[in-house]
């Protein structure tokens, strides 16, 4: 009982801490870790290398073909990311399989770059308590804040700033 209710303790504590589905931050900002992964286009994305030759903040959004919060938030990220090209979405999907993640990028066309998170590399580095989760990552490749929840696109301008 009493393990119950701290549980329940410190979830309403979190949700009463920030906005909807965001965590306080209240600690010095962490290094990104670096990944890599085969994107939908044939491409790969390898974060390092964006950060050493792009140099724009990254809205990482680690989603799931059967997450309907998900799919419901992708139009969201792509207003987002047609809108504030200063900014790079990136989408990963996890916990899933290839041909379903692939069949919902053709599908709903996101405006960005979507990927597969082939070995847990970006789980393992990320992890998460479920999806849709979305972190920022600085362009000095620290995580900037992470939002657990499907996003909509004022919680996008809040998340990055709406100078972004």
């Amino acid at each position: 009982m009493f393990i119950a209710l701290v549980g329940i303790g410190l979830l309403v504590g979190t949700l009463a801490s920030g906005p909807k589905g965001t965590s306080p931050s209240t600690r010095a900002p962490e290094p990104a870790p670096d990944f890599s992964v085969p994107l939908f286009d044939g491409s790969t994305f390898t974060l390092s290398d964006h950060l050493a030759n792009d140099g724009r903040p990254v809205v990482l959004n680690l989603f799931a073909s059967w997450c309907l919060p998900c799919r419901e938030e992708i139009p969201e990220l792509s207003r987002f990311a047609t809108d504030h090209p200063d900014v790079l979405v990136l989408g990963v999907a996890v916990q899933d399989r290839w041909d379903d993640a692939l069949a919902l990028v053709e599908e709903l066309q996101p405006t960005y770059p979507t990927g597969f998170d082939t070995d847990d590399q970006v789980l393992l580095a990320y992890p998460i308590m479920g999806v849709p989760t979305t972190f920022v990552i600085a362009p000095d490749g620290t995580v900037a804040e992470r939002y657990s929840g499907k996003l909509t696109y004022e919680d996008l301008l809040e998340l990055v700033g709406e100078d972004a």
